[in-house]
């Protein structure tokens, strides 16, 4: 005796690997002979490319560059002279789960740049690299949704809906960004470019027909050193606006893009006239399409005239998908050991976050370093900094999983006060968030003919006990749910019984 089963399938990506690596890259270098010898260094300041990433069997890698930049006070001479330097780092994870069909998705970052003199004409750069990573691969659920057998078989059948968040959708896309921008109004001309700093953010992301469309800021800070030796600062916010291919992928998929750096170039320009930057970018974007779609299954069967041995296939789903973006205002005080007269620069580095469970809350943290450049009272440039770990509580159950990058998006405000610098930013916690949901299916069946037996009661008199429920009865006591329905007069939407409730229950001889 056969059963005939009707099969649906859905293709989809799985997200197999979410991890963070911390990198370490270290450079030791000469002073070039053009440039006067050392006395002490300002600052150090990095902006990571990601020229390659690669899944293969039980291993991934990232490569690129840091383009590196040193701020120092030359000995003997006024102002700063900058060391610019390109340390390549690589980076490789170990993991069962990684494939050569693998998509690798990465957020990397600068976290920490250190620059130690050894003499006047040597430093030692430590840079400390973040790089969270996230892959998935194709996959394919199969699932049975109807079963059919003769009529003499009695076939019974549970079905069951689920609502499920599934990644329908990856795709990659570099593309690249070149002009050249005049100083801003106001601005005092340009005389030599000291160092450039770059963040990307990313807007409205949509599908249409099979095209994802999606745009974005890149904002983009120079500091610079004008004809009259002053340091000033000049910001851009150059916006882009791009097309991926992402075929299916219905139209109310929920996406979302982040760009990454794979090049960078910036350097000043001057015709004698006007004064500005030429920029060369190259960005590769990285999208993800969520849809949430209804699935119905079996759930389980039996047979009344024989015995049923199921096959059973273990589901994990997601039941349940949440975005969230929680902003974390700070306010810091740095102690700086010359009174400071002006602020010239002022930046945050953000650190990988982390999480952990508190009860019915995850708590998660930020490691960050706030990071001035100034003029002291004794008209020399200094840098100052603090560290401080920013937190954000939110009430999630532990089933949740949840993936999460802290950024610091906006401007940050620093501000001379009498015992040091007032520096204030905003932190922002991204949050993605996923239910997990696990639910048995029917995959296969076996049909034994049932042994012969006493004869037994025709009707099985029961007190129903507390989350009994009709199918389950039915299954146990060899009878269906309707028959049960309708000796007690039950609806069959009536899948809970209330405890203690006296039931007839017919049986099948």
């Amino acid at each position: 005796m056969e059963i005939q089963f009707k099969r649906d399938q859905i293709s989809c990506f799985s997200s197999v690997l979410n991890t963070t690596v911390m990198q370490e890259e270290t450079m030791e270098m000469i002073v070039p002979d053009a440039c006067p010898d050392i006395l002490r260094i300002v600052g150090t300041e990095g902006t990571l490319c990601v020229h390659n990433k690669d899944a293969k069997s039980g291993s991934a890698q990232m490569d690129g560059i840091v383009k590196t930049t040193v701020l120092y006070v030359p000995d003997g001479m006024a102002g700063l002279q900058k060391l610019s330097m390109q340390i390549p780092f690589s980076c490789k994870i170990e993991n069962t789960n990684i494939v050569p069909q693998m998509t690798l998705q990465i957020c990397p970052a600068v976290v920490s740049a250190e620059t130690r003199l050894m003499n006047p004409r040597k430093v030692f750069v430590t840079l400390q690299v973040s790089i969270q990573v996230q892959g998935t691969v194709p996959d394919t659920v199969v699932f049975c949704t109807e079963a059919d057998a003769e009529p003499d078989v009695s076939l019974q059948v549970l079905k069951k809906e689920q609502t499920v968040w599934m990644i329908t959708g990856v795709g990659e896309k570099p593309f690249q960004f070149s002009d050249r921008m005049r100083l801003p109004a106001g601005k005092l001309e340009l005389e030599e470019m000291l160092n450039s700093r770059v963040s990307i953010s990313s807007g409205d992301a949509k599908i249409i027909g099979t095209k994802l469309i999606f745009k974005g800021e890149v904002q983009v800070r120079v500091l610079y050193r004008s004809t009259t030796g002053t340091l000033q600062t000049a910001d851009y916010t150059l916006p882009y606006s791009q097309i991926m291919e992402m075929k299916g992928v219905q139209e109310e998929a929920d996406c979302s893009v982040s760009v990454i750096l794979t090049d960078c170039a910036i350097g000043a320009e001057t015709d004698g006239e006007e004064s500005g930057f030429v920029f060369s970018m190259g960005f590769l974007a990285q999208a993800k399409a969520w849809e949430a779609r209804t699935i119905s299954f079996l759930s389980d069967l039996y047979s009344t005239t024989y015995t049923a041995v199921p096959q059973v296939r273990n589901y994990l789903f997601h039941s349940l998908r949440e975005t969230a973006e929680n902003r974390n205002s700070r306010r810091e005080t740095i102690e700086t050991s010359v009174l400071p007269k002006s602020i010239l620069d002022a930046y945050v580095l953000t650190g990988a976050a982390a999480q952990m469970q508190e009860g019915e809350d995850k708590v998660f943290s930020v490691d960050t370093k706030a990071i001035v450049l100034y003029l002291g009272e004794d008209n020399q440039i200094y840098a100052a900094s603090l560290r401080a770990t920013a937190e954000e509580r939110i009430t999630m159950e532990p089933q949740r999983s949840c993936v999460c990058k802290a950024v610091c998006p906006g401007e940050v405000f620093a501000t001379p006060v009498p015992d040091g610098i007032e520096v204030r930013y905003p932190i922002d916690f991204l949050f993605e968030s996923v239910t997990d949901v696990k639910a048995a299916g029917i995959s296969d069946v076996t049909l034994e003919k049932q042994e012969p037996q006493e004869p037994r009661p025709s009707v099985v008199l029961r007190m129903a006990e507390e989350e009994d429920q009709v199918w389950d009865l039915a299954k146990r006591y060899g009878s269906t749910v309707e028959e049960i329905c309708a000796a007690n007069g039950l609806e069959e939407q009536e899948k809970e019984l209330s405890a203690g409730r006296l039931l007839l229950i017919p049986r099948k001889q």
